[in-house]
């Protein structure tokens, strides 16, 4: 039986295995081009893993707009339905793969 996400380490597991998923595909690689061309993935990394932890911890270590990032981003790389879709599903299966849902 898998167990449930009880701590920051299992965060940074998904989190670290879904942005394997991510950078390892053609049409969502374009979204990273920045992280990846700064060569800042592990800042990145803990940064996403303190907005999730934040989300299922309540530990307020995130201090970003979220919305506000994504939409920055958005005016030069088009975030569309079939971005999300993949997007998801990676996330949904980097999870499962670990952990119960």
């Amino acid at each position: 039986m898998k167990s449930d996400v009880s701590s920051r380490k299992d965060i940074y597991l998904i989190v670290s295995q879904f942005y394997k998923k991510l950078l390892s595909d053609h049409e969502m690689i374009p979204f990273f081009q920045e992280i990846i061309h700064n060569n800042s993935l592990k800042h990145h990394l803990e940064i996403i893993t303190n907005f999730w932890e934040d989300i299922l911890f309540d530990s307020k270590k995130y201090h970003n707009n979220t919305i506000k990032k994504h939409i920055e981003k958005h005016a030069f790389v088009q975030f569309k339905k079939q971005h999300f879709e993949r997007w998801i599903s990676y996330f949904f299966e980097t999870i499962e793969d670990q952990f119960s849902r």
